[in-house]
């Protein structure tokens, strides 16, 4: 019997809805043709209204996945941002991240999906300014 995790989904979407803020995702790299990588670049691809909750790296580890993560994701993170899986979007194609409270860039370097087995319930956005 399968578990259903609609539950946890549910909680995690409700706590980035009511304590999250708006961000969007940058895609600025890559080459239009993948045949031709050095040719001219790839239409810049941004999409916004994206709900995440920002939260230090060491707070990220006292949640208990520090086993999970990859040596020097908390020691090179300067701010790890916590969204939703998206069915639309891939988000490890994305290169940089906006912060709507002061317009701020990141550079996204790392991004893990969390969850039990391989149903993602949230995913981290590790990132450097």
């Amino acid at each position: 019997m399968a578990f259903d995790y609609q539950k946890a989904r549910n909680t995690a979407e409700r706590m980035i809805r009511e304590n999250g803020r708006k961000i969007t995702l940058v895609n600025d790299q890559g080459a239009a043709d993948s045949t031709d990588p050095l040719g001219p670049p790839a239409a810049r691809v941004e999409v916004p209204n994206i709900m995440g909750i920002f939260v230090r790296p060491s707070g990220y580890i006292k949640l208990g996945e520090s086993f999970y993560m990859e040596q020097g994701m908390w020691e090179e993170a300067e701010k790890i941002v916590l969204v939703l899986p998206s069915l639309v979007h891939n988000f490890s194609k994305f290169t940089r991240l906006v912060d709507s409270k002061d317009d701020s860039g990141w550079k996204i370097f790392k991004v893990e999906e969390l969850g039990p087995g391989d149903v993602p319930i949230l995913v981290y956005l590790g990132l450097k300014q």
